[in-house]
């Protein structure tokens, strides 16, 4: 039947046929109406975790007011979306690592911190992958402390007399107030030692 085929060539749900008419080749497909396959893919291809969310849940809400048993349709779909998230939140920790590792700064490594707790609050992190954060942030402060430390005790050895030293030790006095939570006791004691080290040499000169 002309019509018949005529129809199912122009479809778009049900029975679809495909014709390529250069290579003589016919293609009989299937379309459900709820294009899960098309939801699917994209579930797959989303690279924003927001998107995505709203993605499925926009695609479960469409399955469970649909008819028919969903049900098979539902748990394939959560668990393309859970798999999908997973990918994203690994993406995400190794974007802030990365961040972490390129800041110069305790503010600086902090605010990576807290956008990624943020991140890890609203999409469930795993204890885990909360400790990860954590860890590369104690990782990266440890970083800039002996980098600073060393950069301090480069100063106070430059120093060629008593008036720069105290000229210096009243700029770090305040920096070592500032930063207290960040570099902690051990790391003034070791600033206050090394100037009172360089304070002697220069009182003996």
């Amino acid at each position: 039947d002309g019509r018949l085929l005529s129809s199912l060539n122009r479809a778009r749900l049900g029975i679809i046929l495909q014709v390529n008419p250069d290579k003589a080749v016919l293609k009989v497909l299937f379309q459900d109406r709820l294009e899960i396959e098309r939801i699917l893919e994209q579930v797959r291809e989303e690279d924003d975790i927001l998107r995505l969310k709203h993605l499925y849940h926009r695609g479960l809400k469409k399955l469970r007011k649909h008819p028919y048993h969903t049900e098979d349709y539902q748990k394939i779909l959560s668990e393309s979306f859970h798999l999908r998230l997973q990918e994203l939140i690994d993406r995400a920790m190794h974007k802030a690592q990365k961040r972490m590792r390129q800041q110069r700064s305790f503010a600086g490594i902090e605010r990576v911190l807290d956008e990624l707790l943020v991140l890890a609050e609203e999409n469930d992190f795993s204890e885990e992958q909360i400790q990860l954060a954590k860890d590369m942030f104690e990782f990266n402060r440890d970083r800039l402390r002996s980098r600073r430390l060393e950069a301090i005790y480069r100063e106070i050895s430059n120093c060629i007399n008593i008036e720069e030293l105290l000229k210096l030790w009243k700029k770090i006095r305040s920096e070592l107030v500032n930063n207290r939570r960040h570099q902690g006791k051990e790391f003034e004691d070791l600033v206050t030692a090394r100037f009172d080290q360089q304070l002697q040499t220069l009182s003996d000169k």
